[in-house]
């Protein structure tokens, strides 16, 4: 006798039977594919940044030119060491914020600005401070120092310049003075060929100004009113002297639109 077997899908397969292959969802083969795309642009994107990265740091963006624009007591290679450049810098990742502020730490240099054209060209802009007056520091040198107040350093031999007398102490190079002291800004308004000829300005408890020239001569400056007037008055004074060979005892600039001279030997009108 044969006997026969129904199987009905609702039970469920036969057991040892074959396993019906049914396709995925369509949500499960839509998730699939996003994450295969994902893994994709993952791989294009880091690939990407590798090659950027290998570029940039590529000897393409090594340092080939540089300039160096306004220094004058500063070398081009001391401006170049301050700022970190060398011939192996490169280009695409130098930060010119740091360097101009390691340029500015000198003190000599009052401003700073660098510029990159890439791949390789670097342009270094500096201001520099320039020395209008002596100080004697605390140490016992005598040390340089700008309108602005900031010691640059020691003097030279070279260094013809007033020599003015600060309250606070100064050290070293760096160090500052009050920028509102009498001496410096009278030093700072002088013409330049009438500053070098300057020994020493100094300030009385009232106020009062006198200037030495080499020489001796003594030059009546008054208070700290009209400073430009002033050294021009005074340059003028002294050049019409030179030029009629007349050496001036004293010159009095209190007046500026009417300086007087004493010539040496004259009896002075103040006696």
């Amino acid at each position: 006798m044969t006997v026969a077997t129904t199987w009905h899908p609702s039970k469920g397969p036969r057991k040892n039977g074959p396993v019906e292959s049914r396709p995925l969802p369509r949500t499960d083969r839509f998730r699939s594919h996003a994450v295969g795309s994902r893994v994709i642009a993952v791989f294009g994107v880091l690939s990407i940044l590798a090659a950027a990265w290998w570029v940039t740091n590529s000897k393409i963006f090594e340092l080939r030119t540089v300039d160096v624009v306004g220094n004058r007591h500063l070398s081009s290679a001391q401006v170049l060491r301050l700022a970190a450049l060398t011939r192996g810098t490169n280009v695409f990742w130098f930060s010119s914020g740091s360097a101009e502020r390691r340029l500015m730490a000198s003190p000599w240099v009052e401003r700073a600005t660098i510029s990159r054209t890439l791949p390789g060209d670097v342009t270094v802009t500096i201001r520099e401070r320039f020395p209008v007056a002596i100080v004697s520091a605390a140490s016992g040198r005598a040390l340089l120092v700008a309108s602005d107040g900031v010691a640059l350093g020691p003097v030279r031999r070279s260094n013809a310049l007033p020599l003015i007398t600060v309250t606070s102490a100064v050290h070293n190079a760096g160090d500052r003075i009050d920028p509102h002291n009498p001496g410096l800004m009278v030093a700072a308004s002088l013409p330049a060929l009438i500053r070098i000829d300057v020994t020493s300005i100094d300030v009385a408890a009232d106020g009062q100004i006198t200037l030495w020239l080499n020489g001796g001569v003594q030059v009546i400056y008054g208070d700290g009113s009209d400073q430009a007037a002033k050294g021009q008055a005074l340059g003028a004074v002294l050049g019409w002297a030179a030029k009629n060979g007349v050496h001036p005892s004293y010159v009095d600039v209190r007046a500026p639109d009417a300086p007087a001279l004493l010539p040496v030997g004259s009896v002075s009108p103040r006696h």
